[in-house]
């Protein structure tokens, strides 16, 4: 009871962090691209918690006993949730996280990882197990391309295109 109480209070605080955030303008954000970063977000935190039961059941379906199907499984999960903008909640650190395959002890059998992301792109081993349990999910942060911020700022109108000039 004791531990619920303290994730609770935890978890709480998260969200309170997250939600401040979120509410935080952005450089050149008007009200309606606020309004809708918000309520996208809220989709998505409403399809993590209807997804959730049935990804986790289709994960422990799926043949997992190898080294091998470990990997497979894993890259399938992580570009699964990346098509519907989620991730998986790091257990340790509430970050968002990917699952990958990895040889442990047993090299033929393999085991799972959870490498949490942060926001600057870094990464955290926080869990390994060696059978499946079942992932948290949440909303995945927008992923941004390394040239999307160049692209965004491409002149538009006349003689601007597509197409490279000859």
């Amino acid at each position: 009871m004791g531990q619920e109480n303290n994730e609770s209070k935890w978890e709480a605080k998260w969200r309170k962090e997250r939600l401040l955030d979120l509410l935080t303008p952005r450089t050149g954000e008007t009200y309606n691209m606020l309004k809708g970063r918000l309520a996208e977000l809220v989709m998505r935190q409403e399809i993590a918690s209807l997804f959730k039961a049935r990804f986790n059941e289709r994960l422990r379906e799926s043949a997992h006993a190898t080294f091998e199907e470990k990997k497979s499984l894993s890259k399938w999960a992580n570009g699964e949730l990346r098509d519907l903008g989620l991730a998986i909640r790091c257990q340790k650190t509430g970050e968002q996280a990917i699952i990958l395959g990895v040889t442990r002890r047993d090299p033929a059998a393999g085991g799972f990882r959870l490498e949490a992301v942060f926001a600057d792109g870094s990464r955290r081993i926080t869990t390994c197990f060696n059978n499946l349990v079942d992932l948290d999910l949440m909303p995945a942060r927008p992923r941004i391309s390394p040239f999307q911020s160049h692209a965004s700022r491409a002149p538009k109108g006349k003689g601007s295109s597509s197409e490279p000039s000859l």
